[in-house]
């Protein structure tokens, strides 16, 4: 299958989804069946070219994150930084720089090698 807007699973670049998520259109088609997204490579977050592209991703997602990477070299640290950066967001909502109803809150669990996983669906309340 081919068409994003009919699919139960996608695979695709963040460029692309980045287009999907920003497309009024597109978005309100496909957005209220999407229930997770997968990200991989996360840890290229921290690249110039990448990284606007990657933090927009994060914010304007409709569902909870997986984010995967096999070389974050510390994940607890990683994990800090995205909460920091919902609470930067939640700040600039509170003072009129974003809509209210264009956010929700997201909670960090680094999940390392060899640690169990077992806490993730009361984490993400969808699964």
């Amino acid at each position: 299958m081919n068409d994003a807007n009919e699919c139960q699973i996608l695979i695709t670049v963040l460029d692309i989804l980045q287009i999907m998520l920003m497309s009024p259109s597109n978005a309100r088609s496909w957005t209220p069946r999407v229930k997770q997204i997968i990200f991989d490579e996360v840890h290229s977050i921290g690249n110039a070219e990448d990284g606007l592209v990657w933090e927009q991703l994060l914010l304007l997602s409709p569902c909870p994150i997986i984010a995967l990477s096999a070389t974050v070299g510390n994940p607890e640290e990683f994990g800090s930084w995205l909460a920091s950066t919902q609470r930067s967001i939640d700040s600039e909502e509170r003072n009129g720089l974003i809509r209210g109803d264009a956010l929700e809150s997201f909670k960090v669990q680094p999940v390392g090698y060899g640690r169990s996983h077992a806490g993730y669906s009361s984490c993400c309340g969808t699964c």
